[in-house]
């Protein structure tokens, strides 16, 4: 039987695989210009790391649920109850299908995700 290799590292040494994604879509707030790699995708599973510079946006009824880990950077999530969650280093977060609220970054964040679609 063969096993999978593993891959590890740190996200620093990652962070130059990062591609520019543009200007995050629906932004009303300042200009969050977003960065990424997707470092594995099997099914309906996604892992990467994504960044965005400071700014707003609104999320309306989330296609895919996400769990996150923030590896650096600071943001404000307000749920559509207006909730506020501050999140931070260190800081997980589960996002749900469906999910409706609002992201503010006040300091470029840079986040290890896995969405399942």
């Amino acid at each position: 039987m063969t096993y999978p290799t593993v891959v590890a590292s740190t996200w620093q040494s990652l962070h130059d695989r990062l591609e520019d994604w543009g200007l995050k879509p629906g932004a009303d707030s300042g200009t969050p210009m977003t960065r990424g790699c997707i470092l594995k995708t099997w099914g309906n599973v996604e892992t990467g790391l994504w960044e965005c510079t400071p700014g707003g946006w609104t999320v309306v009824d989330r296609p895919d649920e996400e769990s996150v880990i923030i590896l650096a950077g600071r943001a404000r999530v307000t749920d559509a109850d207006g909730t506020v969650t501050e999140i931070s280093e260190g800081s997980t977060v589960v996002f749900p299908q469906g999910w409706h609220g609002r992201w503010d970054v006040e300091e470029t964040i840079v986040k290890y995700y896995v969405s399942i679609r």
